[in-house]
Parts: structure tokens; C-alpha cells; sequence
């Protein structure tokens, strides 16, 4: 057991080193109570996001959440590269998601009619494709040139969904489709022969999968859809579904939780019930979700602070920070008082 871990220590200690310039309550709170998106930029200044944004070509929130997303992606690579090769095959994740950020920018930028250039702009130079790939895919002047141009990758399948969005217009087919490739292709990774010896792993995306298809069910519930409307959005993994299809269609709302009961998502849920007939917002019930995500990501690293879980721990404490810091942001530019902004972050 212990020659088992020894490979684990430099990692955690990173880690830890990392969890504890984590943007703290008195920093968020000092974000919070800046005037402006400007005085935004220079507190951030004191934190680890400082360099990343001291060179800012402008004051722009965009340019901000570049910079920003900039600094996690080059602290997923530098924290891929001291995983144990033993089990780095199983984080490729760390990389593969910025794969499918840059390929978000660059269908929405052509969507929306921007040059290459301007998409380039927009771009984190991070993930598996090379520079000369993205540059090439960010040069295509329609989606149908998009999607060809992937059609030696893994994201092949996006053209099933190419028909969908030229009737449209709407970009959700293509994004929901990339979503859903991605992370199929995530959770066959991580339950593969390798599951016993990272279970932690198979935990964490356990409940991930479950809130990604929980939130569409609701949704599919509130909007009056039938099951066969919304299967093809499902992802592979987790443990929620098979007992909510079954009946699915006959439900309300209010059903389709109780079938949760003996899960660990069936109270929270059923407790926030109430305010979601109140205000017919389903915002509530997904920040429950969120936060059941949130709250597992911290229990791992607690129960298993020797292997993966102080890993998990931050990799979901920082991805809560930066939602927070971008709530914050985009809430100063629409010109939210600062107690607006707090009771934003409070329902997270």
C-alpha cells in the first residue's frame, strides 16, 4: 500500500501548495465590492490570475475571461505532467477539454460571422490539437467547412447534428453534440479495465454524469417533452437514469424527484421543490445539483487524502472559483449593486 502512494506525494504536494493561493472569502469579497470591472482586474492582480492579466491588450470583460481561462488551462497541463504515468491516461480529460473550449469559440465565431482572425484571437492555446489545426479550423467560412474539416477526429459524429443547425440556426445541436462525445468518450476512459484501482475517480464522475442528465430531464419535464425528444442528449455513465426512464413520460416534475428517493439527490431536491413552483425558474434546482457536485469534490479529498482525492478536492474548488469570479464580472458590467452580486453567489 505504501509504494502504492509514493508516487502520489510530489502530486499532493503541489496540490496543496496550489489549493492555498486559492482565491479566498476576503478576496471574493473584495471582488465583490469593486466599483468597477477595471478595479476587478487590479485586485485579481494580487492572485495567482495576476500575471496573466497584467498585460492585457484591453479592459474588455471578454479579454478578462481569456486571461483567465488562459492561467486554468496552463495549470491543467502543469498538473497533468506530475500525475503518475501509471493512471495519466485516465486525466487526458485535463487536456481534452480545451480541445472542446476552442472548438465552441470557433463555431460560435463562425455563427456569428468573425473573421479567422478575430476567432484566433479568442483561442487558449491549450489541448491537443496543434496551432497550424486550430488556424485552420478557425479559417472555415461555414459550418458544413467546419465539420468536414474534423472529419479524420473524434468529433466525426458533430455531422449528424449539421442538418439540425443549418434548419435552425440554433447552435444547440452542435454544441450538446460535442458535450455529449466528449464525455462519453470520458467515461469509457475512466470505467475501462483500470476502474478498481481509481473507484474514487469512477465516484466523482458518477455524480457528474447523474447531474448533467438529471439537469436535462428537468428541463425536458418543465418544457412538457417526451423522453424520445431528449434521449440522444443523454451521456454515458452515472446511476440515475434507468429509474427515471421508466415512467418518465407519465410524470410531473414533482414525480420524476420522487423517483429519486434513496439517492443523495432526492432530498435537496425535493426541499428546493417548493421554490421552483413559486418562481417556475430551474435555476434553483441546478444550483442544488451544483452544489452536490461541489460538496463530493471536497468529501473526496478529505476521505482520500493519500491518492486522487486532494486532486478532485481542487479541481472542483477551482472550477467553483472561477464560475464565481466570472458571475462577479459579468454582473459588474451589467451594472448589479453589490448586493446583488452577493445573493448571485449565495445561490450558487
Amino acid at each position: 500500500m505504501i509504494f502504492g502512494l509514493i508516487p502520489y506525494l510530489y502530486l499532493n504536494a503541489r496540490i496543496m501548495a496550489k489549493e492555498a493561493k486559492l482565491v479566498g472569502p476576503d478576496k471574493l469579497e473584495e471582488l465583490i465590492s469593486a466599483p468597477s470591472v477595471i478595479e476587478i482586474v487590479s485586485a485579481l492582480e494580487e492572485t495567482e490570475y495576476g500575471e496573466y492579466l497584467s498585460d492585457l491588450a484591453a479592459e474588455s470583460v471578454e479579454a478578462v475571461e481569456d486571461a483567465l481561462l488562459l492561467q486554468n488551462a496552463e495549470i491543467d497541463e502543469e498538473i497533468f505532467k506530475i500525475i503518475p504515468k501509471k493512471v495519466s491516461d485516465l486525466f487526458l480529460f485535463l487536456k481534452k477539454k480545451w480541445d472542446i473550449h476552442n472548438l465552441k469559440v470557433i463555431f460560435r465565431g463562425i455563427d456569428g460571422g468573425l473573421s479567422g482572425e478575430e476567432i484566433n484571437t479568442r483561442l487558449i492555446p491549450a489541448g491537443e490539437f496543434d496551432e497550424i489545426t486550430l488556424k485552420d479550423l478557425a479559417s472555415c467560412r461555414s459550418m458544413e467547412d467546419f465539420i468536414a474539416q474534423l472529419e479524420e477526429t473524434s468529433y466525426r459524429d458533430l455531422a449528424s447534428e449539421l442538418a439540425a443547425y443549418e434548419k435552425s440556426k440554433n447552435l444547440f445541436y452542435i454544441e450538446a453534440k460535442l458535450d455529449k462525445i466528449f464525455l462519453d468518450s470520458l467515461w469509457q476512459k475512466i470505467s475501462n479495465g483500470k476502474k478498481k484501482k481509481l473507484p474514487l475517480l469512477i465516484d466523482y464522475f458518477t455524480l457528474k454524469m447523474d447531474c448533467i442528465n438529471l439537469k436535462i430531464l428537468l428541463r425536458a419535464k418543465r418544457d412538457a417533452l417526451d423522453l424520445k425528444e431528449v434521449e440522444k442528449y443523454f451521456v454515458e455513465g452515472g446511476s440515475i437514469l434507468p429509474r427515471l426512464k421508466e415512467g418518465f413520460d407519465g410524470a410531473d416534475l414533482n414525480d420524476l424527484i420522487t423517483m429519486l428517493e434513496e439517492t443523495d439527490y432526492f432530498q435537496p431536491l425535493m426541499e428546493t421543490l417548493p421554490q421552483y413552483e413559486k418562481e417556475g425558474s430551474l435555476l434553483p434546482l441546478e444550483a442544488v445539483l451544483d452544489r452536490l457536485k461541489v460538496r463530493k469534490g471536497k468529501d473526496m479529498a478529505l476521505k482520500q487524502p493519500w491518492a486522487i482525492g486532494p486532486l478532485l478536492g481542487f479541481l472542483t474548488s477551482r472550477e467553483e472559483e472561477m464560475k464565481k469570479i466570472k458571475i462577479i464580472i459579468k454582473s459588474k458590467e451589467m451594472g448589479l449593486e453589490t448586493e446583488e452580486i452577493r445573493n448571485l453567489l449565495l445561490e450558487l
